[in-house]
C-alpha cells in the first residue's frame, strides 16, 4: 500500500504541475475543478464524460488530501483504480482530450458554425440587394425587368375594366333604372 500511495502522490503532483503550467493557475487540480464547476452547463452539453470526470477528479483530490494531511502513506485509502484513473486523466491532459480541452474545441466549432451562418446570411442579403439594384437600374433605363414566372392560376389574372369604364357603367345603370 505504501508504494501505491507514494506513486499516486507523485502522479498527482505531475497532474497538478501540468494544470498549473497549462492553465496559468496557482492551484492546479483545485483550479481545474473550479473551472469545470463554472462551465458545468456547457460542459454537460458538449462533453459526454463531463460529470464522470468531474466526480473522479474530486475523488482523486480527496484521496490526495487524505494521504497528505490525514491518514498518511501507510493507509489503504488509495486503490489501484484510483491510480489508473489519475494516470488516464494525465494522459488525456497531454493529448488535449481532457474535459476542458474538449469543451474549448466544441465552443470553437460552435463559434465557427455561427460565423459561417452569419456569413451565408450576409452573402444572401448582398446577393438580394444586387438583384434589387439591377432591377432598379433596368427600370431607370427603360428596360422591362424579367420577372420570374409565378405559379398562379389564369383565373387570378382576369383583366378588370378600368376605373373610368366602371364609373361609366355605374352611371349608365343608374340612369336606366330611373
Amino acid at each position: 500500500m505504501r508504494e501505491l500511495n507514494i506513486d499516486f502522490l507523485d502522479l498527482y503532483k505531475k497532474v497538478d504541475k501540468f494544470i498549473k503550467d497549462a492553465y496559468l493557475v496557482s492551484e492546479g487540480v483545485s483550479a481545474y475543478i473550479r473551472m469545470m464547476e463554472s462551465n458545468n452547463i456547457k460542459g454537460v452539453r458538449y462533453v459526454d464524460s463531463w460529470q464522470i470526470d468531474y466526480e473522479r477528479l474530486k475523488h482523486m483530490r480527496w484521496v490526495r488530501n487524505q494521504l497528505a494531511h490525514e491518514v498518511g502513506y501507510d493507509s489503504d485509502i488509495c486503490e489501484e483504480s484510483d491510480y489508473d484513473c489519475l494516470n488516464e486523466f494525465y494522459n488525456r491532459l497531454f493529448s488535449s482530450e481532457d474535459p476542458l480541452s474538449i469543451l474549448r474545441k466544441q465552443e470553437e466549432l460552435e463559434k465557427q458554425r455561427l460565423a459561417d451562418e452569419r456569413r451565408k446570411k450576409r452573402e444572401e442579403a448582398e446577393k438580394n440587394n444586387l438583384s434589387d439594384k439591377k432591377m432598379n437600374n433596368q427600370t431607370q433605363l427603360g428596360v422591362k425587368p424579367v420577372v420570374e414566372k409565378n405559379n398562379y392560376n389564369k383565373s387570378d389574372t382576369i383583366k378588370k375594366p378600368s376605373l373610368w369604364k366602371r364609373i361609366k357603367q355605374y352611371l349608365k345603370d343608374l340612369y336606366n333604372s330611373v
